[in-house]
């Protein structure tokens, strides 16, 4: 009795009188998972006359895990202008992993790289540029960075920032005005 991942190698051991037998606990736990579990074994005779339970505890490990932090949440930048914003990716797992780098996003958002390698506790700083054209609608954008491990593992982690562009005119647009309606001036001055 435990979680789903953990099963017996054998569910039936015949032992001779005078003898041990043993079976092996399989553990599998899915990725995500971790922290403390408790996988009781029940042995229960044949006929049912003589019953053992023994609880085991299991500590799992987050040993394979990523982080990604854009510097900001949210920006406005002006149609043909562009914009950096850094982008921290880190390995917050326990060995030395090979990520891939990729964008969801309008394609006038680009990283500086595709592919990083970091050891454990590891983080690198990439950049994420924003150049929308001019002819670019104005509006909101989500650009998502996402980091997936290259090996069997497949963990992920991703951050968004939300992009609010603005037309070349709206952010170029002059503006005038007068102070006072109203003057008085005298001949003299």
């Amino acid at each position: 009795d435990g979680p789903s991942w953990a099963s017996l190698e054998n569910n039936r051991v015949e032992i001779s009188k005078g003898t041990s037998a043993s079976t092996n606990l399989v553990l599998n736990p899915d990725y995500g998972v971790e922290g403390d579990m408790q996988v009781l074994i029940s042995i229960i005779t044949e006929k049912g006359s003589f019953e053992s339970k023994n609880t085991i505890s299991v500590h799992v490990d987050k040993c394979y895990a990523s982080a990604v932090d854009i510097e900001k949440d949210f920006d406005k930048i002006c149609n043909s202008l562009s914009s950096k914003y850094g982008v921290v990716i880190k390995n917050t797992g326990k060995y030395d992993q090979e990520f891939s780098l990729s964008l969801i996003g309008p394609e006038w958002s680009s990283l500086d790289t595709s592919r990083v390698t970091l050891g454990p506790d590891e983080e690198q700083l990439i950049n994420l540029e924003i150049s929308p054209g001019f002819d670019a609608p104005a509006g909101d954008y989500d650009i998502t960075v996402r980091v997936e491990a290259l090996d069997t593992s497949k963990v992920f982690a991703e951050d968004t920032i939300k992009i609010s562009t603005i037309s070349r005119e709206e952010c170029y647009q002059p503006s005038i005005g007068i102070k006072n309606k109203e003057v008085s001036v005298y001949y003299d001055s």
